[in-house]
């Protein structure tokens, strides 16, 4: 009787402490533009943050149409840890998920991974898509 209260207590305790982690990261995914191409473009708000000395968010493309990865994989959304540099104006990508359904669904297809600070850096052209996520992750850094 006290073993199975105990491993009773026990797992109730390990719900809430899943639950408590849960909410704690849970993401916060914002719309910031739809491409011309009809992909969305969402930033999880909840993860902007300086990791490493620079600044990173999570980032979700859903395409409009199915997508192929150099290796010949087929995919229709990714999720991406950027790299952002507000004063530069640049933006580099530490790591890809890709994903065979949209918003980060489905099977992941292919990652690949660089690290934060081996991250290449580039300017983003202007009234491009990568631009207005910059602009959006810039804006809602911590201060």
């Amino acid at each position: 009787m006290i073993v199975k209260k105990i491993v009773h207590l026990g797992a109730g305790l390990a719900v809430l402490f899943a639950a408590s982690l849960a909410t704690a990261s849970a993401p916060d995914w914002k719309l910031v533009i739809e491409g011309k191409s009809g992909t969305l473009v969402h930033v999880d708000v909840a993860s902007v943050r300086v990791r490493e000395n620079r600044l990173t968010a999570w980032v979700r493309y859903s395409f409009a149409a199915e997508q192929t990865s150099a290796t010949g994989k087929s995919f229709m959304s990714a999720m991406q840890l950027q790299v952002f540099d507000c004063k530069s104006e640049q933006r580099g990508i530490a790591s890809t998920a890709d994903y065979s359904g949209r918003e980060g669904t489905g099977e992941v297809v292919q990652t690949e991974a660089t690290g934060i600070s081996k991250a290449s850096m580039s300017y983003l052209p202007a009234g491009s898509v990568g631009q207005s996520t910059m602009e959006f992750v810039c804006a809602h850094a911590p201060k």
